[in-house]
């Protein structure tokens, strides 16, 4: 249908970019062959896509435009076929880029929503540049939404790492037109403003350029829903739940801005009109309409606006207002807005509501530690660990899950404790649901010996922290944390250095083993470049194993601690410390996560760090 030359889009921004000062077509001449795309006359609308087709390069975003925006369905049409063959990758793009965009184009939405997330992750930002050429390029408005929302949910006033990134962006987005590419300009220029006045002009831009994605955003009409029959394989559903997520990723851009204007009150009516959205498009699903109202209320809190809590509509909705989800999120904003007592008094009622399930304490409890209100998730974790009224196999994730929170909290000897009760004498049937869970009880009881290990360290016995190290390393079922803990103590003699690195490498073995058997858990790929990137070994392999790991686990905070040591073991501290970022913005509460944080900075900066609090 098409001529357009396949070439390098390096080359093609510049010639955009360069336009003014070459000879070659106006953009008031390229608009109005656009515009002869729907001529009543078949002639005028062939010459005119014959000559856009012969423009070539110095066409492609106007036509871009057109797909996207003109009522005229014919213009529409008509451009879109002129850019059918418009390539997204590039001859100059990094290797490891180029490999996901292979075949890009033919993937269907879900797949392209995937590379654009390893796009976002690609070392040294190599894949910044790509993806916003998705958001510039990709004739599909849904894609290039999702592109955009990516690369906009990088910003956060001060984020050192920004400005490169916006760097690329700005490189790669030319002087696109295209509503989504509009939208990462007002926010670079933003972020970049000399003055209040060019800030006010980048967020004034970026407010219109919101309004307009939303109105052009895949409609949520019940009679859709309906013909869909709720298949959310299926390309519209997909469509449609994409343009409400990356709506409300835009949206939260906007809010910032405001927020760093002096527009609080803008910036709190947006997120009443978020809310009223959730509200109405909810349906019967309360739990996840709960949920996103009380995501929206942690996320307001943690940037400033704790008083959207007095924000939530009041009318009606009985079952979402009353949910404990969203009574514990209220809570947590009174908490961050000083009103303590009000604050304890709602989660005090939150938890004694009747008809909580075991599960619905468990959610509670994980949701609580992830918003850092941990004397509240405390008490909804023991709540279900000291009941013995309560399913073992509920009972148990309980139990895992509260040591863990307990040892993250420096609590070792408490979490020592609480996995003690799952393999102690008198677990009975908590032995066969670890089980059940697929938790070796071997690992479970390593796991206690390691956490007393921690207290032992903590409380300055070096006998008995050597003692439940090599308990907690020996055996068939060795914890990770332990060998690596063996292999840093000080005063190791040259036998015992060797006999953990023996430990270590047997371990190694036996991961590599489990890989091969069931390639597909990222959680051996995440531990083995754990185990390698904390002592020693192959740290090209283990940075490879890491990156797989999050291939399928996106932004996993744990598994981002440890790409992120991993690069530090390779000895790329920048990287390690953005990473390390990145996974403190999904865990910003995690004690661990925030000490290695700050480890890397030390270390980067050649300062000495403070003892652990």
């Amino acid at each position: 249908m098409t001529r357009l030359v396949r070439i390098s889009v390096a080359g093609l921004l510049a010639v955009v970019v360069s336009a003014a000062g070459a000879a070659g077509p106006t953009d008031d001449r390229i608009a109005e062959l656009i515009r002869q795309l729907g001529d009543p006359q078949y002639g005028r609308r062939e010459r005119a896509a014959a000559e856009l087709d012969s423009l070539g390069a110095a066409a492609i975003d106007q036509l871009l435009t057109a797909a996207e925006m003109s009522d005229d369905l014919e213009v529409a049409l008509r451009a879109s076929w002129l850019v059918e063959s418009i390539p997204v990758d590039d001859p100059g793009d990094p290797l490891a880029a180029r490999s996901l965009l292979q075949g890009y184009k033919t993937k269907p939405l879900a797949e392209r929503v995937v590379t654009m997330h390893w796009l976002l992750r690609l070392d040294d930002d190599a894949g910044i540049t790509p993806l916003a050429r998705i958001a510039r390029l990709d004739r599909d408005a849904t894609a290039s939404r999702v592109a955009a929302a990516l690369l906009a949910r990088e910003w956060t006033p001060g984020d050192a790492f920004w400005p490169g990134i916006a760097e690329r962006i700005a490189m790669a987005l030319g002087n696109s037109q295209r509503p989504t590419a509009r939208l990462l300009d007002s926010l670079v220029d933003f972020s970049q403003a000399d003055s209040a006045a060019e800030r006010r002009a980048a967020r004034d831009t970026a407010r219109d350029l919101v309004a307009l994605l939303d109105r052009s955003r895949p409609a949520d009409v019940a009679t859709a829903s309906e013909s869909l029959g709720d298949d959310s394989d299926s390309s519209a559903a997909i469509t449609r739940d994409l343009g409400r997520t990356t709506q409300r990723l835009f949206e939260r851009s906007l809010v910032l801005m405001l927020i760093e204007t002096g527009e609080v009150e803008e910036a709190r009516d947006i997120i009443r009109s978020v809310f009223a959205e959730f509200l109405a498009h909810g349906g019967d699903d309360t739990l996840q309409t709960a949920s996103n109202i009380a995501d929206t209320l942690i996320w307001a809190a943690a940037h400033g606006l704790p008083d959207v809590v007095d924000d939530i509509p009041i009318a009606g909705h009985d079952e979402v207002r009353t949910h404990f989800i969203l009574k514990f999120a209220q809570a947590l904003c009174e908490r961050t807005r000083g009103n303590d007592t009000v604050a304890e008094q709602l989660a005090r009622t939150t938890f004694e509501q009747h008809g909580l399930s075991f599960v619905d304490r468990l959610r509670a409890g994980i949701l609580l530690q992830k918003w850092g209100a941990g004397d509240w998730a405390s008490r909804e974790y023991t709540a279900v660990v000291d009941d013995n009224e309560a399913p073992a196999q509920q009972q148990v994730l309980a139990s895992v899950m509260y040591a863990e929170f307990l040892h993250d909290r420096g609590r070792d000897g408490e979490a020592a404790g609480v996995l003690d009760r799952l393999v102690g004498a008198d677990a009975g049937e908590r032995v066969p649901a670890l089980r059940q869970l697929d938790r070796d009880p071997a690992q479970t009881r390593a796991r206690a010996d390691y956490f007393r290990a921690c207290a032992a360290a903590a409380a300055g016995d070096t006998a008995a922290q050597r003692q439940d190290l090599e308990a907690a390393a020996s055996g068939e079922a060795p914890d990770v944390d332990a060998l690596i803990a063996l292999y840093h103590l000080p005063d190791n003699t040259p036998e015992q250095r060797q006999a953990t690195l023996d430990r270590i490498q047997a371990a190694l073995a036996r991961m590599e083993e489990e890989i091969q058997q069931v390639p597909d858990d990222p959680n051996t790929y995440n531990e083995y470049a754990w185990l390698v990137s904390n002592t020693e070994g192959d740290f090209a392999k283990a940075l490879r194993y890491s990156e797989r790991s999050l291939r399928d686990s996106f932004d996993n905070a744990s598994y981002l601690d440890t790409l992120a040591h991993c690069h530090a073991a390779a000895g790329n501290l920048t990287a390690a410390i953005r990473t390390q970022r990145l996974a403190m913005r999904h865990e910003p509460h995690n004690r661990i996560i925030r000490l290695n944080l700050a480890a890397f900075e030390a270390q980067a900066t050649g300062r000495q760090l403070d003892p652990a609090p």
